[in-house]
């Protein structure tokens, strides 16, 4: 329904496909460490009004801003962190095969998101910057939550190395806050401010 070009919809479907190999390697972790994993509930997305009446055009670049671009590259930042100090093989060889895909989601989402505001040029951009604003809302609220608990001069990543966690593939909520804010700075905010979303 969004008239995109066959291509898009054949990196959609190998995303899919990507996405569901690394609930399942997941899935082995939480097994094997004798966690029984369960679905989300509801299961089902609970999407706002306002976005289900949107063409599919439009709904696709929301979509493409939200998940895509903005959450894939947040994603790739968190795995990366950990990626890089986990020793612990199993672990890590999951984090490998995640980190792998993930690149290539947020280069997948910024190249539709780039194409698509084509189509919408000198119109709703004031709607393509509040879908922006509500993507990056929840992940902001949380992170700034947490650093207003840690001093200024402590908040940087080698005060909060998560030694055992990492060997799980976990973070502190310190650490996941402020791994957040360096991929918000590096890489999020230069390429929405690039193409006038923030």
């Amino acid at each position: 329904g969004a008239g995109d070009p066959l291509e898009v919809y054949a990196g959609g479907a190998d995303m899919v496909t990507d996405e569901i190999r690394h609930t399942a390697l997941c899935v082995g972790v939480c097994e094997a460490l004798g966690i029984k994993p369960v679905f989300p509930d509801p299961i089902q997305a609970e999407e706002p009004e306002d976005f289900l009446r949107l063409p599919s055009p439009q709904r696709a670049l929301a979509t493409a801003i939200s998940m895509l671009a903005i959450n894939e590259t947040l994603s790739t930042g968190f795995i990366s962190d950990l990626r890089d100090r986990c020793t612990q093989p199993v672990i890590r060889a999951v984090l490998d095969a995640t980190l792998e895909d993930e690149d290539g989601h947020h280069d997948f989402g910024w190249s539709y998101l780039r194409n698509s505001l084509k189509r919408f040029q000198g119109s709703g951009k004031a709607y393509w910057r509040e879908v922006t604003r509500r993507t990056l809302a929840p992940h902001r609220e949380k992170a700034d939550e947490i650093l207003r608990g840690i001093p200024t001069d402590r908040q940087n990543l080698e005060n909060f190395p998560d030694e055992d966690r990492v060997q799980l593939g976990l973070f502190s909520p310190q650490r996941q806050a402020l791994v957040f804010r360096n991929t918000y700075r590096e890489e999020v905010a230069p390429k929405l401010l690039e193409l006038e979303l923030i």
